[in-house]
């Protein structure tokens, strides 16, 4: 801001580089959209792992269907690591 206010006093000689924020921040805004996504996946994948657990099969009597419905969620970051595309490519946004 110090440079800007230096070139914005400088006079006529001096001119202002204006930038397009849309062009300029368009990739970075999206990439944190999508890690934005990821984070919530990550925080439900959690709180899944938080209650699939002994004080749930104690509560219902289903062990087999807890477990797998555990084993499931267990999977799921898997998805995420064989993915054959740029998650943070726009045109992969579909």
């Amino acid at each position: 801001l110090k440079v800007r206010a230096k070139i914005e006093e400088g006079g006529p000689g001096q001119r202002r580089w204006e930038f397009d924020r849309g062009r300029l921040f368009e990739k970075t805004d999206y990439m944190a959209v999508v890690c934005s996504n990821l984070h919530e996946v990550i925080v439900t994948i959690e709180q899944f792992r938080s209650f699939l657990g002994p004080e749930l099969v104690a509560v219902t009597g289903e062990r087999n269907s807890v477990d797998a419905v555990a084993q499931k969620v267990e999977g799921l970051p898997t998805i995420f690591e064989t993915i054959k595309f740029d998650p943070f490519s726009r045109e992969n946004s579909d």
